[in-house]
């Protein structure tokens, strides 16, 4: 079982934009007997990138699960609530409603309904280091209309947030980093940490139906349609329930961790090492962080981009050890 980690909001050059992280998910998906990946890796606006199978787990929950804190329950279907800032304009919210509505005909997903917030989120974005975050300034409206929906029949939220004005020109020509992706996880892990049950985001946009420029390949997915919400409906419908570690049927740990090599310093990574599952660092995913495993003098196993992880990985399902297939080949070492 894999993890596939790709952590949003610092630039990474796959998976940093718009489910461009799909293909890589496929791949890794084929060399073992169940892919772990969350939203900001395969979420694509109107598409989504879950390969067949995968599981699609809230970064917050993958990363309990990581480190043995919270156990992931496979094949529970969820019951989707979806949360509306009261920010949204009468358009939009008409748009949201005709997304919600084709991926209930189109894909047969359980939505129970949607709430609008008493009051305006007021979410503001911001910058940390280069690093995208934000803040949001009512988390109490935010709460109390998720708990509305779980006393309606929700066993996950489907949040959308207006994010406000915001410059993403360098984003859409493929040079900078996701300005919206810190905020999201921030609106994602607070739901989940304080109601218990998966949640994803996606942004309110005001409804502009006017000709888009063209836009790089990777946050193409973006552009093509007039919400957010579809990838995250059907991500969301296939979120594992989340239970206690060790709850009858949860699943066992994971087997190993994919992520960009710059980004090992997340806590999930870093449960993974404490607990001895392998990482395998991506040097072709750069971000703009630097915490490699030699700055943290962690023992990751380097690939040079995702083919050669895959590699690496189906060495490991082999019982292969991936470094008798390199050359030259070291010999064995004596141990004092």
């Amino acid at each position: 079982m894999i993890a596939h980690l790709v952590p949003t909001g610092v630039g990474a050059a796959i998976g940093g934009f718009a489910g461009d992280a799909g293909p890589a998910a496929r791949v890794l998906a084929a060399v073992c007997d169940r892919l772990v990946t969350h939203p900001n890796a395969v979420n694509g606006a109107d598409l989504s990138a879950l390969p067949p199978g995968a599981l699609y787990v809230e970064g917050r929950a993958l990363d309990g699960w990581l480190a043995g804190r919270t156990g992931l329950l496979p094949d529970r279907p969820q019951r989707i609530g979806i949360l509306i800032d009261a920010a949204v304009t009468p358009a939009t919210l008409d748009a949201t409603l005709n997304a919600a509505n084709a991926v209930r005909a189109v894909h047969g997903v359980d939505v129970v309904g949607y709430h609008l917030t008493a009051e305006p989120l007021g979410c503001q974005l911001g910058w940390a280091n280069g690093v995208s975050t934000g803040e949001v300034a009512r988390p109490e409206a935010l709460l109390d209309g998720a708990r509305r929906l779980v006393a309606a029949g929700a066993t996950a939220i489907a949040i959308l947030a207006d994010l406000g004005d915001y410059d993403d020109t360098a984003y859409r020509q493929g040079r900078g980093v996701d300005p919206i992706g810190g905020l999201e996880a921030i609106l994602s892990h607070l739901v989940v940490s304080e109601l218990g049950i998966p949640a994803a985001h996606a942004p309110l946009m005001p409804l502009d139906l006017a000709p888009q420029p063209l836009v790089d390949p990777r946050a193409a997915a973006e552009y093509i349609g007039h919400t957010y919400l579809p990838c995250v409906l059907l991500g969301l419908a296939r979120h594992p329930g989340l239970a206690r570690p060790d709850a009858p049927g949860a699943l066992p740990p994971a087997s190993l961790v994919v992520v960009p090599a710059g980004c090992l310093g997340g806590p999930g990574v870093l449960a993974a090492v404490a607990r001895g599952i392998p990482v395998i660092a991506v040097a072709e995913n750069a971000t703009v962080l630097a915490v490699t495993a030699e700055a943290l003098g962690l023992p990751a196993w380097p690939a040079a981009n995702y083919l050669e992880a895959a590699g690496m990985a189906a060495a490991l399902r082999a019982g292969v050890d991936w470094r008798a297939c390199r050359r030259p080949l070291a010999s064995v070492l004596k141990i004092p």
